[in-house]
């Protein structure tokens, strides 16, 4: 009968070993599985909740910038350009213009249908662009930023030009200076500004 007890007292203290060493075990491999996964594996930030809806945005959830000019972001497949740059880059762009306007002349009872106005650069004589068909007496043209003679012409007289010059700003009259011919006045066109009052209907030149 001791032995017995014995031997059941032996039995419950290896079952009682076992089990304390399972549960050890277990313990242990829990204990390293949640380290590995703090310690090996980097944190991935959820940045689902920025909004991105342009390039500020974009630069705040941490997107890169690409390396041009004006400066991109990219995000969810949506590209956003830095709007500040992009003004300024529009800008360069665009080529700087302004008006020119006057009155065409011409002396018969109607303009030539075929009447242009031209635009010839002071420095080098030469024609400045396309000339502009002028079918009515008010006439208004764009031109590039620079200083110009301004000049009519019709195939009805191929080889004359008709300039704004001093005898126009005489009146015309055959009292005014023969030398007003020749002085032609420069017109000086500057980005969005306008010059009135410009009539090239000098038709009267007789040395041309």
């Amino acid at each position: 009968m001791k032995t017995d007890k014995r031997v059941h007292k032996v039995v419950s203290t290896v079952i009682l070993v076992i089990v304390v060493g399972i549960v050890a075990m277990l313990w242990y491999l829990s204990s390293v599985e949640d380290n590995i996964t703090r310690t090996d594996v980097p944190e991935i930030t959820d940045t689902s909740e920025t909004e991105v809806t342009d390039f500020a945005s974009c630069v705040e959830a941490g997107n890169p910038v690409m390396e041009s000019y004006p400066e991109q972001c990219s995000a969810n497949g949506v590209t956003y350009v830095n709007p500040e740059q992009r003004r300024e880059s529009e800008a360069q762009a665009q080529p700087s213009t302004g008006i020119i306007s006057g009155e065409a002349g011409y002396p018969s009872e109607r303009l030539p249908e075929d009447l242009e106005i031209c635009l010839e650069s002071v420095e080098t004589n030469e024609i400045v662009g396309e000339c502009h068909e002028v079918n009515v007496a008010d006439y208004s043209i764009e031109a590039p930023e620079g200083t110009f003679y301004v000049f009519a012409r019709t195939q009805d007289r191929p080889d004359y030009r008709a300039y704004y010059n001093e005898f126009v700003e005489c009146g015309l009259r055959a009292d005014c200076p023969k030398s007003g011919h020749q002085a032609l006045i420069g017109v000086e066109v500057t980005s969005g500004g306008t010059v009135e009052g410009v009539n090239p209907n000098d038709w009267y030149d007789t040395s041309q």
